[in-house]
């Protein structure tokens, strides 16, 4: 919603909210790069028509419960599309169009300095687990550490991994090190999923063609487990 009145790159970046009134109230303030994906059904279509208008995005969606969900679930998807992107903060305000009339004429000028300040993806995705957890504690502390190493784990560059580790070693009082190592079996157990995900998706695919095997989509390892003894036994009639 509003892409119609975005001309051009947009070399400022795109903000993206949830609603229409959300736009309405950004474009009323002279914010007129923002857009609405009209609720949370955010998908990797979505991210290919912003790629041709930007290639930074900020992550405007609502503060509460299913905001928050709706952004970590966009932010993978604009990553894939090498779309960079920032997430902005707005609480205690639920978003941009309460925002905006809480502050009245100052709204623009505190929205900027949101902008502005706004984190890169890694750095929100940090903060919403360690908002999880009392770290003055010791089992607060560990478990917040499990979940952020996860975060660390998915990011691609060895000096951005080092330095955030570094972080999250200074904020606790564990050595960087053994972070990094809990980041690295992250991301090896990650990758292992995907791998089987992917098996089991090319599988799923496989049994949706079969023209012999009608219950193979349904029951793909019974099926393959079925057709490799049969092959055996071909093989090895004795």
């Amino acid at each position: 919603y509003g892409l119609n009145f975005v001309r051009g790159k947009q070399e400022k970046g795109m903000i993206i909210c949830e609603g229409y009134m959300d736009v309405i109230a950004l474009h009323q303030a002279g914010f007129t790069n923002a857009v609405a994906s009209l609720g949370t059904a955010f998908t990797s279509q979505h991210c290919s028509l912003l790629k041709r208008y930007t290639d930074l995005v900020y992550l405007c969606y609502d503060s509460d419960e299913a905001g928050v969900k709706a952004a970590l679930r966009a932010i993978p998807m604009l990553k894939e599309a090498d779309i960079q992107v920032k997430v902005i903060d707005m609480r205690p305000y639920k978003d941009p169009d309460e925002f905006m009339r809480s502050f009245g004429k100052d709204g623009p000028l505190r929205f900027k300095a949101l902008l502005e300040e706004s984190g890169n993806d890694l750095e929100y995705r940090l903060r919403k687990v360690r908002d999880k957890y009392d770290i003055e504690t010791d089992d607060g502390r560990v478990k917040y550490l499990q979940e952020a190493a996860e975060v660390v784990g998915f990011i691609d560059d060895k000096i951005a991994q080092d330095v955030y580790a570094g972080k999250l070693s200074r904020e606790t009082g564990v050595s960087k090190e053994a972070i990094l190592s809990r980041a690295e079996k992250a991301a090896s157990r990650a990758a292992k999923q995907r791998k089987k995900e992917e098996i089991r998706s090319q599988q799923r695919v496989v049994g949706t063609e079969s023209q012999v095997n009608p219950e193979k989509a349904r029951h793909t390892k019974a099926a393959f487990a079925e057709e490799n003894i049969i092959a055996y036994l071909f093989d090895h009639p004795d």
